[in-house]
């Protein structure tokens, strides 16, 4: 869910994955059909998906959550797709931004970018805490079991 430039679908296909890859941006799916060509790329928003229910035996969405209306359902419309024993995968962006997402939401605005009228804005009672203890809650509200968050902390390693 919301393959972006379809970078990470080009490298799940390398490690041998069929990739269904979705965003709801007609740009983004030109751009990540030639970035990952082994992967069936098409345009669909979530929470409505056309997908089977269960067709899935893996589901991810990097960042997309942080850019629905409404999370609660798409975590639900993830959770449909995706088969019992299945896995659910999400990452968010937290609150209070870190510096370089700050900056990027600022380039953004600055830039005159305006979120696609066919995507509906979070409203305020949909929102919920941009934090480790918020995303779980939210993938429980959502149905999904086992749930597990962690917040890695970029360039560190357990190896040194």
């Amino acid at each position: 869910m919301g393959t972006g430039t379809g970078t990470a679908a080009a490298v799940a296909c390398e490690w041998g994955a069929k990739v269904t890859a979705v965003d709801a941006a007609p740009g983004m799916v030109v751009r990540a059909a030639p970035t990952a060509p082994e992967a069936d790329v098409r345009l669909a928003a979530l929470p409505r998906l056309p997908f089977a229910d269960e067709q899935f035996d893996a589901v991810g969405g990097n960042f997309v959550l942080n850019h629905v209306g409404q999370p609660r359902d798409a975590l639900r419309a993830m959770r449909r797709v995706t088969r019992p024993g299945g896995r659910t995968a999400v990452t968010i962006w937290t609150v209070p931004a870190a510096p370089g997402q700050a900056l990027l939401g600022r380039a953004v605005q600055a830039a005159g970018v305006t979120r696609p009228v066919h995507l509906p804005a979070l409203a305020p009672e949909d929102d919920f805490p941009r934090t480790q203890q918020g995303l779980a809650a939210l993938l429980g509200e959502a149905g999904l079991k086992e749930v597990i968050c962690d917040n890695p902390v970029l360039g560190s390693s357990d190896d040194a």
